[in-house]
């Protein structure tokens, strides 16, 4: 049987793309391994700056306490890097409203020079792509957890819901619900199904496992013991955020249905992300994928978490004015930071060689800006998880005193893929030192 990473089961109007076993490998293969691992890059943004207070380790080096909204992160400690004090001068010379020139550069280091206009430059994620030699069933993803949002100062609200631009005119809208996104690995995908075998999938909400069954069964068949295991484990996981899908989204359908709360809806829908972006990365249908967990100037409300408790919205908590709004916003970053982890635990469970998937991975915390109650484009904190295939030397809080400019950390992580950069975006003109091998 011929097999490589890029084996799928298929069917009518359903394809499902598989891990990689071992067993059905080719002898050679399986006695030298399965050849290089795959390094992924995924960013997890997050909006309305950071409370640096409690963001920012106060330590430098290695030997540094982690601040309350990076506590979450202590199980995953030998795979945390944080970096600090980078300077973004493509926000300073933005003339935009500084949640715009927050995102808008966030990945491309370059200025928005006009808000009203699309002119900005190539995100790292799709420079990664472009200059790839190795090409994934899907070159990049793009997904959001994010409600539709407002923009900024009247600028474009692509400098506020995107991250990921192909070139400087081209900005890649995230989908922004669990099913699309779904569908966007599972759906369509099939290159012998008619359209007519695609829209009835669809139109039946007929499982994407019940096209491929057949297929499944032949392949189980050339299997060893711990290969079948592993083949019904990752097919269960697909059915069941399959079905957590469809239930969510069909809940709010049916007269008799009693409405979900919103806030454990929004819960259940980082969850199913955060769950579809381990599918897609297991099964090397993508390589690279840009997460919004809510899109710039977020209004966001958590009452779930202040149960009984008046609450504003995130970006107003970011503006504190009392007590009670710091530690509501100190709340709701550590929240974030437990999504991430939540996502990042999740790759380091799935064996990948010698090791899991999260070493071959750089998981990227991505704030905007600063501050944000100051709106600060001078002293940007972020944090890394996971070790880029040994090209990362995680444990350390490098902190640069804004004296680094932001887009050297793009240089940085393009080196860290193995690409190797001398000059990215505005300014970046040279690699962050420390943070790599």
């Amino acid at each position: 049987m011929n097999y490589s990473r890029r084996k799928f089961l298929g069917g009518a109007g359903g394809i499902v793309s598989l891990p990689l076993f071992e067993s059905l490998l080719p002898r050679k293969l399986w006695a030298e391994g399965a050849g290089e691992k795959p390094k992924r890059f995924v960013v997890y943004y997050v909006p309305n700056g950071r409370n640096q207070e409690t963001f920012r380790p106060k330590q430098s080096g290695r030997d540094f306490a982690l601040p309350t909204a990076l506590e979450p992160f202590t199980p995953l400690r030998e795979y945390l890097s944080v970096i600090s004090g980078l300077n973004s001068q493509p926000a300073a010379l933005s003339g935009t409203c500084d949640h715009a020139k927050s995102a808008g550069p966030s990945l491309t280091g370059m200025p928005i020079l006009d808000g009203g206009k699309l002119n900005n430059g190539i995100s790292i994620d799709q420079f990664i792509v472009q200059s790839s030699k190795t090409k994934s069933q899907i070159p990049s993803l793009q997904w959001s957890a994010a409600d539709p949002g407002v923009g900024d100062c009247g600028a474009s609200t692509m400098y506020t819901q995107v991250i990921s631009w192909a070139n400087a005119n081209t900005p890649l809208s995230p989908l922004a619900t669990p099913m699309a996104a779904f569908n966007q690995l599972f759906a369509g995908f099939d290159a012998n199904a008619t359209e007519a075998q695609k829209a009835l999938r669809l139109a039946t909400q007929k499982s994407v496992l019940d096209f491929v069954k057949n297929d499944a069964k032949s392949l189980s068949a050339h299997m060893n013991s711990a290969d079948k295991a592993k083949l019904d484990e990752y097919l269960t996981g697909v059915r069941e955020i399959e079905v957590r899908i469809n239930s969510d989204s069909s809940s709010l359908c049916s007269s008799h249905a009693v409405a979900p709360s919103l806030f454990y809806d929004h819960q259940a829908k980082v969850t199913a992300f955060n769950d579809l972006m381990v599918l897609a990365l297991r099964c090397d249908m993508t390589r690279v994928i840009t997460f919004m967990l809510e899109f710039e100037l977020s209004y966001r409300v958590y009452d779930f978490l202040f149960p009984g408790q008046p609450s504003a919205g995130h970006h107003s908590l970011s503006h504190y004015g009392d007590q009670r709004g710091l530690d509501q916003l100190i709340a709701v970053e550590t929240w974030e930071s437990k999504q991430c982890l939540d996502l990042a635990q999740k790759l380091k469970n799935i064996p990948e060689g010698d090791g899991n998937i999260l070493d071959n991975t750089m998981l990227l915390l991505l704030p905007g800006m600063g501050q944000g109650a100051a709106h600060n484009h001078v002293d940007i904190s972020m944090a890394i998880l996971g070790k880029a295939g040994g090209k990362i030397k995680p444990g350390m809080h490098l902190n640069f005193a804004t004296n680094a400019p932001y887009a050297n950390l793009h240089v940085t992580l393009l080196n860290a893929m193995g690409i190797p950069t001398e000059k990215f975006g505005y300014d970046g003109t040279k690699i962050l030192p420390g943070l790599l091998t």
